[in-house]
């Protein structure tokens, strides 16, 4: 059951694993919804504004990510293992994506690369 009843119409429960790993999970929970279009947002952020807008940009896009603001600081490239202070980090915690294959697949390879 919900602990916000009334709050959604519906509630998909996954099997939580054994064990956690960062990220990789993450990835594998994503590829578990049952919708053709999915919001994603982190427990920590705050809805401001009706995000319905965005989601028509889905008409065009398989994937859209908030870029990390963070990306491209020396102290976020340095701590994240990237291999050019220059690259372009994105906020997973902010998404919203088509279910479709190509999407999918690339969840399964997110995935697998944080597994390792």
């Amino acid at each position: 059951g919900s602990h916000w009843p009334g709050l959604f119409s519906v509630v998909v429960t996954v099997p939580r694993p054994a064990v956690v790993p960062h990220l990789g999970t993450k990835a594998e929970f994503l590829g578990l919804s049952p919708w053709n279009r999915t919001l994603v947002l982190d427990t920590d952020i705050e809805v401001l504004r009706d995000p319905s807008p965005y989601l028509g940009l889905l008409d065009h896009y398989d994937l859209l990510a908030v870029p990390d603001p963070m990306s491209g600081s020396p102290v976020w490239s340095s701590t994240q293992n990237l291999p050019h202070p220059t690259e372009v980090g994105y906020n997973s915690g902010v998404m919203a994506y088509r279910n479709d294959a190509c999407v999918r697949a690339f969840f399964q390879r997110w995935e697998d690369i944080w597994k390792r």
